[in-house]
């Protein structure tokens, strides 16, 4: 054949174990594609179609009258979708597997907008052994209906409301939850001892016990009655009259005590206080304090120091605020990530970005502070911090005020020093170092000599405190040497009267005054131990 249907692996297997364990499988989906092109031929092996175009919910699953061995699975495409052939048809269980492949005669199914509105139904025949494991059951709020589905149930409720309203017009009693008028018995007539019917009556002096009142009659019985009760006076305490009663205490005089509010007073007055003994006459005046729930209060008052005395000389007129100070104790500490500033009174320890310092502030919140510190390596710190600029002025504790070039034996730098490599410097960072270096640049010291300023002396006259000097060498006068000697004279210098090898044979009675290529450096130096230049900056 060249149009078929066919079970897949997945599919066969799947009924085959829903046959043996009872259950069902649901096929819940229908999918159709072109092939890729051209005509597939089903595989039992496909878990999917070729090229799938679309997959929607099925919308009638049904076993076919005839043949109970074959189920029926339509969808409708409707007109707004398509723009592709149709050449392949796969029918999906609620878990997404693909249990019956199919071929079918080429269409194409064209879109609303290409002109054509019609829609495309798609049917598929699946042969299978038993029905039973298959579920029949289509969500109707997600399928279009076709037009048998429609025109079927149509005839359906056509039929059974004919049917239902020819029953109605035949039957003697088409409502029988309704009385009819010829089965009403007669209703008795109302009396004091039964239900019924009554006449109204708007008379104002019948005696009758078988008439109602109307509205009006009850209405000319109240004016009457109210007519003749205008002469009563209130009763007050110098004329009888009406009164209201009351179970209430209060200073009316024109209200009548009831009998149980005199006997609430009486009661109550038995167990009243003499108010002449102020209390003395209460027989357990400990339990009497207990029950009004002052008894820590007494407690506190008979332990209580009069607020006339003084903590430290700070009165006990209200909330005392005291320190380690005024207790002579010392407050436990507070950890901080970094240093505190000025917002903090008090001792504290800080974390890595301060080497695990350990220190007290000084002052009062919100103003100056003083701040001393210890870190791991037992530097100390003292630091003060204006409130008004949050400046920390201070920094190491040394001998070595802020500016001084300091001879260091490593290569890197401590914190709170500067490399005097000739940098340049944040004066508001470091304002204490810019008093010293008001240029904001420190002094390269780097291979070089430090000299005494010569201040007046004359030793070495016309220098600034600060300013850089070339090399220079002390002038030498040579003298004339020959075959025999190979000397020169110092006739004056710092090694005066010491003789030095000219390093050259002089023959002939020549001179030579060129002591190049001998022996000597290219600058004149004394011996020296090479260190890292620093700077205290802080």
């Amino acid at each position: 054949m060249k149009y078929f249907a066919i079970l897949t692996k997945l599919g066969a297997a799947k009924l085959a174990n829903a046959a043996a364990l009872g259950t069902k499988i649901s096929i819940t989906h229908m999918a159709v594609g072109d092939g890729g092109g051209k005509l597939p031929e089903p595989d039992a092996n496909q878990t999917k179609l070729v090229n799938e175009k679309r997959r929607a919910a099925i919308n009638t699953l049904s076993v076919d009258p005839v043949n109970t061995n074959q189920i029926i699975a339509e969808q409708i495409i409707p007109e707004n979708e398509g723009g592709w052939w149709l050449r392949e048809i796969g029918l999906f269980d609620s878990e997404d597997s693909l249990i019956a492949v199919a071929n079918c005669p080429e269409t194409y199914k064209p879109q609303l907008q290409e002109g054509s509105g019609r829609t495309q139904t798609v049917r598929m025949i699946l042969i299978v052994n038993n029905t039973e494991s298959v579920t029949l059951k289509v969500d109707p709020s997600v399928v279009l209906a076709t037009r048998e589905y429609v025109d079927k149930n149509t005839i359906e409720v056509k039929a059974y409301c004919d049917n239902a309203f020819k029953a109605h017009l035949a039957a003697s009693d088409p409502h029988p939850q309704y009385l009819l008028k010829k089965d009403l018995s007669p209703l008795p007539d109302a009396s004091l001892t039964q239900k019924g019917v009554v006449l109204l009556s708007s008379a104002t002096n019948s005696v009758s016990e078988t008439l109602a009142a109307t509205p009006k009659a009850v209405k000319a019985a109240y004016d009457l009655a109210a007519s003749k009760l205008t002469s009563v006076p209130d009763a007050s305490l110098t004329q009888k009259g009406i009164t209201q009663l009351t179970d209430k205490t209060g200073n009316s005089n024109t209200l009548a005590a009831t009998q149980k509010l005199v006997t609430d007073i009486n009661d109550n007055a038995n167990t009243k206080l003499a108010k002449n003994q102020n209390g003395a006459d209460i027989p357990n005046k400990s339990e009497f304090v207990k029950n009004l729930g002052l008894a820590e209060t007494v407690e506190r008052a008979n332990n209580a120091v009069p607020n006339s005395r003084k903590i430290n000389g700070k009165a006990l007129t209200g909330d005392v605020s005291l320190n380690a100070g005024d207790v002579g104790a010392f407050p436990g500490l507070t950890d901080f990530d970094d240093l505190p500033d000025n917002n903090y009174v008090g001792t504290f320890e800080a974390g890595l970005k301060t080497q695990w310092a350990k220190g007290i502030n000084i002052g009062l919140k919100k103003g100056d502070i003083g701040q001393i510190y210890v870190d791991k390596d037992g530097n100390l710190y003292s630091y003060f911090l204006k409130a008004s600029s949050k400046a920390r002025l201070g920094g190491v504790v040394n001998t070595h005020p802020v500016g001084s070039p300091i001879p260091y034996p490593h290569r890197y730098t401590p914190p709170g020093y500067l490399t005097c490599n000739g940098q340049t410097f944040d004066k508001s960072v470091y304002p204490q170092l810019a008093q010293a270096y008001p240029d904001g640049k420190v002094p390269d010291l780097r291979g070089e000599f430090i000299r005494g300023w010569d201040d007046s002396r004359g030793v070495d006259p016309g220098r600034v405190c600060g300013s850089w000097q070339a090399d220079s060498t002390k002038r030498i006068q040579l003298a004339e040497g020959n075959a025999d000697s190979r000397y020169m004279s110092l006739n004056q210098g710092p090694v005066n009267g010491y003789w030095y090898p000219l390093g050259r044979d002089m023959k002939g009675g020549a001179t030579d005054t060129s002591i190049a290529n001998n022996t000597g450096g290219n600058e004149t130096r004394p011996r020296n131990i090479a260190f890292n230049y620093i700077v205290r900056a802080i």
